[in-house]
């Protein structure tokens, strides 16, 4: 699907994926999009990489939101494993740090920051903040 690349920094190329605007960071990156998936930016190994049904996501990291397949929109994942161990069906979260949120699936409007953040959470409660 890779129509071209993007120099971000010296000697770092991301790859620009066809015309749905997913930004991919890492050849196991965002690997299983499909036409369904749009305007993701997917940084690091295996960021994104089950994603077969997923729109404006961000992952950065090795394994963000890595078993996300489906549904999962408007969740930004930065760090290492950050919501990368669940099927992310939930939209509008933010995990910042390794292994944030990293059991998440269908919970919904939750910030973490910091490791292990929420790291238990899965459907609920939602609307959570933890630092």
């Amino acid at each position: 699907m890779a129509k071209g690349t993007l120099n971000v920094g010296s000697g770092v190329t991301a790859t620009n994926t066809d015309d749905y605007g997913n930004v991919i960071g890492h050849i196991t990156a965002g690997d299983a999009f499909t036409t369904a998936d749009g305007a993701n930016v997917a940084l690091g190994c295996n960021a994104l990489g089950a994603a077969t049904d997923n729109l404006t996501n961000v992952a950065i990291g090795c394994h963000a939101l890595a078993a996300s397949v489906n549904d999962g929109d408007n969740n930004v994942a930065i760090g290492k494993l950050a919501m990368g161990a669940g099927d992310v069906s939930g939209d509008n979260n933010i995990a910042l740090g390794t292994n944030t949120m990293d059991a998440l699936t269908t919970a919904t409007c939750n910030i973490a920051i910091g490791q292990n953040a929420l790291g238990a959470i899965t459907t609920s409660p939602h609307c959570n903040i933890s630092i």
